[in-house]
């Protein structure tokens, strides 16, 4: 049987094992956390849709991550240096 989410747009997104392309990442978001990200979404710095937003906002954690030095650096994140 197979499994689904219901995307921010609503349409059925069947998963289950190896329905997710290697580095998908599902994310449930909050309603209240939904509203930040089109927020920040709004201002045009952080991408066109949430799903930019979100990768974004992870890149910007990671890299502030390895500045503070509490990760190693392993090469550039995408779309970056």
């Amino acid at each position: 049987m197979t499994r689904g989410v219901r995307p921010l747009k609503g349409e059925l997104i069947p998963f289950g094992p190896g329905s997710l392309k290697p580095g998908a990442v599902i994310i449930y978001l909050t309603p209240r956390i939904e509203a930040y990200l089109r927020e920040l979404m709004r201002t045009g710095f952080y991408g066109h849709g949430v799903p930019d937003t979100c990768e974004r906002l992870i890149c910007r954690g990671i890299e502030t991550a390895i500045a503070k030095g509490i990760i190693p650096h392993k090469g550039p994140l995408k779309g970056r240096e």
